[in-house]
């Protein structure tokens, strides 16, 4: 008789144990649900925070970048544009889907500034400078070769048709007031000549 009452009293002790572990138990997936939550709430916060932050700085622009190149790509990667320095000076270049730079701007402590169109196949066919002399416009071929020139200087302004050899063929001249320096005081204000392959004037106007 004790024996059953002394194994009763022991089936009970293990149940009350067990009750005791489950509500243990219990207890702890609720505090762990809560440190969970606590967490999250943290974290999202913290993101929140950063996201704020980048947003600000994006729209808050830097005072000051100081780089010796700046390349721009498109979206496929490729290279379309390069801002960088030279050692003539700083330099502008925008390629185009090919890779082939179509537009130069270069700014040079001797030349000034100047700037140069090109082709497809990456020949300069305009040019435009704006020298110490005065500015220069000049129409090139697909050989490199000068075809159209234009300037306009303390001497007077000229506009020049060339050849395929670069020759000049016609010239148009509204000469400054002579001065001992000026390249073109031999010949008469408004003139305009046509010459020949050799060089030789043949004809022009005034007479």
């Amino acid at each position: 008789m004790t024996t059953v009452i002394e194994s009763k009293e022991q089936t009970m002790t293990i149940e009350a144990r067990m009750d005791r572990l489950e509500r243990e138990l219990a207890a702890a997936r609720r505090r762990v649900r809560q440190m969970v939550g606590v967490v999250a709430v943290t974290f999202a916060g913290l993101a929140a925070t950063m996201m704020l932050g980048m947003s600000r700085q994006a729209t808050q622009p830097a005072e000051q970048l100081r780089a010796r190149s700046f390349v721009m790509v498109d979206d496929k990667g490729r290279a379309r544009g390069a801002l960088e320095m030279l050692s003539p000076g700083p330099a502008l270049s925008l390629m185009d889907q090919n890779g082939v730079p179509r537009v130069r701007l270069l700014m040079s402590a001797d030349d000034g500034p100047r700037l140069s169109l090109a082709d497809a196949e990456d020949n300069p066919r305009v040019s435009i400078a704006a020298m110490a002399e005065g500015p220069v416009l000049t129409f090139s071929d697909a050989n490199h070769t000068p075809r159209v020139g234009m300037a306009a200087t303390a001497d007077g302004a000229a506009v020049s048709v060339m050849d395929e050899r670069g020759k000049i063929r016609a010239r148009m001249v509204a000469r400054s007031p002579a001065t001992p320096e000026n390249k073109l005081k031999a010949l008469p204000d408004g003139a305009f000549m046509l010459l020949g392959p050799d060089g030789k004037v043949v004809w022009r106007s005034p007479r």
